[in-house]
């Protein structure tokens, strides 16, 4: 009878490569399900503002910093359309949390998740360094998304590590 005799060089390389093969497969994953955790945080519409209390007829005011009121402002810029205040009619549609959309990007040395929103004025409504007055405090920033998922985001990518490479 024969005698077979196989020598396999290069095993460890092989068995480190196909474990960082696992483990940018389970990085994928994780940075998939971050990104759609933060994309459902931001689309999160802030509630209604109460109704206005007091006579039905006095239009909420306030006054710009060069001293005009908003009603004004509005009047002369045609955005009333017959309405007692620019407040009045308005409507949401929904579009802001329509346009928010989510990538994951992988390459052989990283992984990039994406969240990003397509509207040209989500800047001035949900990014923290350019958000205008009248949303501070009421919708949800992209810095305050940053603070609150990226211990979670980290632990999540590092356990996938983790769980592939064992």
């Amino acid at each position: 009878m024969a005698d077979l005799s196989i020598e396999v060089k290069g095993i460890d390389a092989t068995m480190s490569s196909l474990k960082r093969i696992a483990a940018s497969d389970a990085i994928r994953g994780a940075v998939s399900a971050s990104v759609i955790e933060i994309e459902t945080y931001m689309k999160k519409y802030p509630p209604k503002p109460a109704a206005i209390q007091g006579p039905a007829m006095s239009p909420v005011r306030f006054t710009t910093r060069g001293g005009k009121s908003a009603d004004f402002m509005a009047r002369s810029r045609g955005w009333t359309k017959g309405r007692r205040s620019y407040y009045e009619g308005y409507r949401r549609t929904g579009k802001l949390g329509q346009a928010w959309t989510t990538s994951v990007r992988q390459t052989a040395t990283e992984t990039v998740g994406k969240v990003g929103n397509a509207i040209n004025y989500a800047k001035w409504v949900q990014a923290a360094a350019t958000q205008a007055w009248m949303h501070k405090g009421r919708w949800r920033t992209d810095a305050q998304a940053i603070a609150q998922f990226e211990a979670k985001v980290t632990k999540r990518i590092k356990d996938a590590i983790e769980r592939a490479t064992r």
